[in-house]
């Protein structure tokens, strides 16, 4: 697994290779960048049901004490840094931004269904998790200087994460069938957005920004080796996420 604190160190040596530097201009946005951000996420309702074995047809099909779905909606905070370079023509501006955001955006769902017993349709309590540990982007940035020390931008580019997704199908009595799986991946995807930056002196600058990041869709196969081995049940877990933040940047 890549580590994110060694993505976010070889971004930075990339952009500070020899040359490549160059001090900040207090009259323009040109330079390069480094700074940290802390912000808030929260992601789409998700746990679609995938695929499943023949011998789980009957109790789908009567919907008596298997999901159809989870609604798993995750929310949490992140902390992380950022490095790019800017550089002014008139009152535009364009760039690249890369950052490396530690994240702790979870949610849960349990679920309770009677079953059927009358029909042989054991009750049954079911749950899913889903997180994201990390992630990190690589972006353009294109903005407009509408006055000296503003710039208005938008921004698009890779997104990459580490996910965590687990599910539990537990009938009662456990004989009756006790599922489990747990996947974790890291996933690549994409992430757009935008902001506002205001330059506070020629080399502090305050930002807020918002990014809408999907990393795609992580599959959880659950099992029951003990009751059911070569049965199993299916569950996707997709990982899109609206991320809101504030950061500051010292330019060079």
């Amino acid at each position: 697994m890549i580590d994110a604190h060694r993505l976010f160190a070889l971004a930075v040596a990339a952009l500070l290779v020899p040359g490549a530097a160059r001090a900040a201009d207090p009259g323009t946005w040109t330079g390069i960048y480094i700074g940290a951000n802390a912000g808030y996420g929260w992601g789409s309702s998700t746990g679609s049901r995938g695929g499943f074995s023949p011998d789980f047809a009957d109790t789908i099909n009567n919907g008596a004490n298997v999901p159809n779905a989870f609604d798993v909606a995750s929310t949490g905070s992140l902390v992380g840094g950022q490095v790019g370079y800017d550089w002014q023509i008139g009152m535009f501006v364009v760039g690249f931004e890369t950052d490396v955001q530690k994240a702790d955006i979870a949610g849960s769902q349990t679920i309770e269904l009677a079953g059927n017993t009358g029909g042989g349709f054991a009750p049954s309590v079911s749950s899913a998790q889903d997180h994201l540990d990390w992630f990190g982007t690589a972006r353009a940035r294109i903005g407009v200087v509408p006055c000296t020390d503003l710039l208005v931008y938008g921004t698009g580019g890779f997104a990459l994460g580490s996910v965590n997704d687990r599910a539990l199908l537990a009938f009662n009595p456990a004989t009756a069938g006790s599922f489990a799986g747990t996947r974790s991946s890291l996933q690549s995807g994409w992430s757009a957005g935008g902001g506002g930056e205001y330059r506070l002196t020629s080399y502090l600058s305050v930002k807020a920004e918002y990014l809408h990041i999907d990393l795609g869709t992580n599959p959880v196969t659950l099992l029951d080796p003990v009751h059911f081995p070569g049965s199993f049940i299916s569950y996707r877990f997709s990982h899109v996420q609206d991320i809101a933040r504030l950061g500051m940047n010292w330019r060079f």
